[in-house]
């Protein structure tokens, strides 16, 4: 009997302990993925706003190897393999006035990605030119809010990886390259198009310098603080017509409240309302001052199309609209 009422009382002491730490635990967390299928779903459903589209760009410093033509395509490829792309995709390399691009492009039924591996070169010396190498990720997705979450964090991890092994591997004899060098390489690379016209990707070149801090040209220091504030995704959906501000208001914080977000700032103006917002559901994240934003909801209208344009980026809205 006392053997009975003694297992009663253990049985009671864990029945006890797991009501209290079911009371006290922290709830299970809520990936973006699922926040995107459901309740952002519902919002855009509820405010009548179509073509969800997904637009992701990365942008990354991979330090001063020195690829040559081989180098450039099977670091494109390994890129490409880890983030899904198993068939042919379109490649090409062609010089620029700072150096070069190699390029790919896979299009998909509702997806487009595209890499950019972009190398600047400068003169360190009177005989050795130097170079830096940069990564540009530009992934566009029609249709889904969940993929675009889920690529994103692909993305995201792979390039982590990439950088890491990239600076890793780094011989540091590689890293000069002569000038009889680099005349002997580009006079035998076969897939070199002395094409000027790509201004697309001195744009993007451009942008990817004033994107990446200065003192991330170590390559040490690089490793150590590969992060997601240079990558960005914005969701642009559409509605038919013009809406009015309370309107806005309304759809931005249903989003913010599907993303269990706190509204931080709210910079509307004379026509359209601009809200930034922070959530714990979101890792990456840009500071403004004291503060943490990793979600932004913003509105544009098309006179012409009639059209509300609906952005919501991670962490912000990373351009003009």
């Amino acid at each position: 009997m006392k053997k009975i009422i003694y297992l009663l009382g253990i049985g009671i002491t864990v029945l006890l302990v797991q009501f209290a730490y079911g009371k006290l635990a922290p709830e299970k967390s809520v990936s973006a993925n699922v926040i995107a299928e459901n309740s952002l779903e519902k919002v855009f459903k509820n405010s009548n706003i179509h073509k969800a589209d997904c637009e992701i760009e990365g942008y990354y410093y991979l330090g001063e190897k020195y690829y040559g033509e081989s180098g450039s395509l099977e670091l494109i490829d390994k890129i490409a393999e880890r983030l899904g792309v198993n068939s042919e995709y379109y490649y090409d390399k062609y010089r620029t006035d700072a150096g070069s691009v190699a390029v790919m492009k896979k299009e998909g039924k509702s997806s487009e990605l595209e890499l950019e591996l972009i190398t600047t070169e400068y003169q360190e010396s009177q005989n050795v030119i130097a170079q830096r190498n940069y990564l540009s990720v530009s992934l566009n997705i029609k249709g889904s809010l969940e993929s675009g979450y889920y690529y994103k964090n692909l993305i995201e991890k792979t390039m982590k990886e990439i950088c890491r092994e990239e600076n890793n591997s780094r011989v540091s004899g590689e890293n000069l390259v002569d000038n009889s060098k680099k005349n002997s390489n580009n006079s035998n690379v076969e897939n070199v198009s002395d094409n000027n016209d790509k201004n697309g990707s001195e744009t993007r070149r451009e942008n990817i310098e004033s994107n990446i801090d200065e003192n991330i040209n170590k390559d040490e220091e690089m490793t150590a603080n590969i992060s997601s504030r240079n990558l960005y995704m914005v969701i642009k959906g559409k509605i038919y017509g013009k809406i009015d501000k309370e309107q806005e208001n309304k759809i931005a914080k249903g989003i913010l409240r599907s993303f269990r977000a706190k509204e931080i700032f709210n910079g509307q103006n004379d026509e359209h309302m601009n809200v930034y917002g922070y959530t714990k559901i979101l890792q990456d994240y840009v500071a403004i001052g004291s503060e943490k934003i990793n979600i932004n909801v913003a509105f544009s209208y098309n006179e012409q199309e009639n059209i509300t344009y609906v952005y919501i980026g991670s962490p912000i809205v990373n351009y003009d609209y």
